[in-house]
């Protein structure tokens, strides 16, 4: 019996002609090599074999051929069986898309991709069923996913194209701080609760803050602060905002100094004007002659009413250009004449510091009163021109 295996396209009624003959039995028993393969009939010389099958597997077919036997002379007639087994060739997929790497659509945690569909064939000439686990224009989310398309023939052969659709996140997180805003400025006691949110188009995988959101801020001293949030996204990206805000101390005036009143000088930007804490001893707009000294005194105290002595307070004497437009000289040298740091005086009470105007050009000037390196108040004095003596 011929063994046989051969890898064709499977397909109905597919012929073949086997060639060998390597492997018949002497079926008639005479011990001659005057067997012929199965198949159809034919005279001993004809060394072809026509089988034909019609799936894939082991199948057998047994023929009668006829021929001469070489002992006797004689015309035999013998049988053999010949069995095939069908191996078959799978599908092949044509122009297997690579990798495609994509950004994110605007504002989306996804992006819609498109590709050229892979083409699929078989040996056998009947095309393929092709089944895919996505299509051109799906929605696919950031990050990597697997596509995957399967052919199948007729007789279970399959053939896989995989490639993958990657999309890249280029949109960071968002942070919003809206307590402390930037540049607010609050008193040394004031309860104050943070307020921020931190968004993003995918998962957060990381947030740190200067204080939780909903917790109060630290008002336990006075001075100039920073407050961050920082947030990164499952794919690195990050987003850092930081914003500057200020502790102050109250101002109030000393006890003999009777009712507040305009003339006072206020600190018109850190609260309503209804709620305006005064400072003194300079009025505003104060006009002084050159040489006259001008007298600065303030106290200090916290929400609770108690008087704070342990702060450092500043003066900066800048020279105006232009008092109406408040545009200042371009040399540092000509702008800035002097500064000054003073203490809690306690013979006066109070924070006290005496300027003197020797020297100084008449013109307009600004005062920057500064307490623990936070900018309370600008004040705009005018000198003149000194009366003569006697005058």
């Amino acid at each position: 019996m011929l063994e046989d295996t051969h890898a064709i396209p499977g397909a109905p009624l597919v012929s073949f002609e086997l060639s060998t003959f390597a492997g018949l039995t002497d079926e008639d028993g005479d011990g001659d090599a005057d067997d012929l393969a199965a198949g159809a009939s034919a005279t001993a010389e004809n060394d072809l074999l026509t089988f034909t099958y019609h799936s894939t597997g082991t199948a057998t077919n047994t023929a009668t051929v006829s021929g001469r036997d070489e002992t006797s002379g004689e015309t035999v007639t013998d049988t053999d069986t010949v069995t095939v087994t069908i191996l078959n060739q799978p599908p092949v997929f044509h122009d297997c898309p690579a990798d495609i790497v994509v950004d994110n659509d605007p504002g989306l945690p996804s992006a819609v991709v498109s590709w050229m569909p892979p083409t699929a064939t078989d040996a056998s000439g009947v095309p393929p069923t092709v089944v895919s686990t996505h299509n051109p224009g799906d929605t696919f989310p950031v990050g990597l996913t697997a596509v995957t398309y399967t052919a199948a023939d007729a007789d279970g052969g399959t053939a896989t194209c995989l490639f993958n659709v990657i999309v890249r996140n280029t949109e960071p997180p968002i942070v919003q701080i809206t307590v402390p805003g930037e540049d607010d400025i609050y008193f040394v006691g004031q309860e104050v609760l943070a307020q921020w949110t931190a968004t993003s188009i995918i998962d957060l995988e990381s947030v740190q803050s200067t204080i939780a959101s909903g917790e109060p801020l630290d008002t336990s001293r006075g001075g100039s602060f920073r407050f961050r949030v920082t947030a990164t996204d499952v794919t690195g990206l990050s987003t850092t905002v930081e914003v500057p805000w200020s502790l102050l101390y109250l101002l109030r005036p000393t006890a003999d100094t009777g009712e507040w009143s305009e003339e006072w000088l206020c600190i018109d930007h850190c609260l309503p004007v209804e709620e305006r804490v005064m400072i003194g001893s300079v009025p505003l707009g104060g006009i002084y002659a050159a040489g006259e000294p001008i007298q600065i005194f303030f106290a200090l105290c916290g929400t609770d009413g108690k008087e704070v002595r342990d702060c450092i307070a500043s003066l900066s004497v800048t020279r105006v250009n232009d008092p109406e437009s408040n545009v200042r000289f371009d040399d540092l040298l000509d702008y800035l004449v002097r500064f000054h740091l003073f203490r809690f005086d306690p013979e006066q009470g109070g924070y006290f510091f005496e300027l003197q105007t020797w020297g100084y050009p008449v013109g307009y000037y600004d005062l920057w009163i500064t307490v623990d390196a936070v900018l309370q108040q600008r004040i705009r004095i005018q000198i003149v021109e000194a009366p003569p003596p006697g005058g």
